[in-house]
C-alpha cells in the first residue's frame, strides 16, 4: 500500500471523526445555558472547533490550532485547578486535529 493511500485513508478518518466531534460539541453548546466565556472556554471547545473546521481546507494549520487549543486548555486547567481533567474525552474530541496535522505534514502543504 502506498503512502498516498494511507494518507487519504487517515484524512477521511479525520474528517468523519471531526464531524462527529463538531456535532457533539455543538450539541453540548446548544443544550446548555450560555456559560461565562473564560480563557479555558476560548480554547476548549471553541478553539478546537475552529481548528477542526479549518483543517478541512488547511490540514496543518487547522490541525495545529485544534491540538494547540487542547494543550492550552490543559495548561490553563492545571494552573487553575492544580490538575488536568480526568478521562479521555477532551483528547478524543480533539484527536482529529492531530490526524489532520499528520496528513498535512506528510503532504507538505499548509
Amino acid at each position: 500500500m502506498s503512502v498516498r493511500r494511507v494518507v487519504i485513508g487517515i484524512r477521511w478518518v479525520a474528517r468523519g471523526w471531526a464531524l462527529a466531534s463538531l456535532g457533539l460539541l455543538a450539541a453540548f453548546l446548544l443544550g446548555e445555558e450560555v456559560p461565562p466565556i473564560t480563557m479555558k472556554a476560548v480554547f476548549f471547545p471553541f478553539g478546537v472547533m475552529v481548528g477542526l473546521a479549518v483543517a478541512w481546507r488547511f490540514e496543518r494549520v487547522g490541525g495545529g490550532v485544534a491540538v494547540a487549543s487542547l494543550l492550552l486548555f490543559y495548561m490553563l486547567e492545571f494552573a487553575d485547578q492544580g490538575r488536568v481533567p480526568k478521562g479521555p474525552w477532551f483528547i478524543l474530541l480533539a484527536a482529529p486535529g492531530a490526524l489532520f496535522f499528520l496528513c498535512g505534514c506528510v503532504r507538505g502543504k499548509a
